[in-house]
């Protein structure tokens, strides 16, 4: 089992090895509650102290047309900004781009916090030590809650 925010892994277990599509769940994060496994999104402004606000604008224009979003979206499964691709991403890969987009609908955004590394950091080693028969789950749990401990 693993919770796993990168739904680009999925997709690409799934690709490789067509045959865990069906043995792979993914699910949304939890309706309206925070703490949602995405963290954020880009912001385009112009400030007031812009030297090229006309360029800018045209900048912020070209990289949100549908045309360019839909290129980021089947190169490298970007989830769309804007609403009018959304049957086509999720037509991409239908499994995991449905509860993508789900999740970014139903749950609010968990910021980024000063331990966010470290929590980050000391999962993955836990990961890692199960992964490769290094520890047990509970083993790697322990080291991984020392490890936090340690660097907070």
């Amino acid at each position: 089992m693993l919770l796993n925010a990168d739904v680009s892994k999925i997709a690409s277990m799934i690709e490789a090895d067509p045959s865990m599509a069906d043995k792979i769940g993914v699910t949304s994060s939890l309706q309206q509650k925070t703490g949602g496994v995405h963290s954020g999104a880009w912001l385009y402004a112009i400030t007031s102290q812009a030297k090229e606000p006309t360029l800018a604008w045209e900048f912020i224009t070209l990289i949100l047309s549908e045309e360019r979003c839909r290129a980021r979206m089947e190169l490298v499964s970007m989830v769309p900004p804007i609403d009018s691709l959304r049957a086509e991403y999720i037509a991409l890969n239908p499994i995991v781009n449905e509860a993508q987009l789900e999740n970014l609908t139903f749950s609010t955004a968990w910021p980024k916090a000063s331990c966010s590394s470290v929590l980050e950091s000391a999962l993955h080693l836990a990961y890692d030590e199960i992964v490769y028969d290094v520890s047990t789950p509970e083993e790697a749990l322990a080291n991984a809650e020392q490890e936090v401990e340690k660097n907070r």
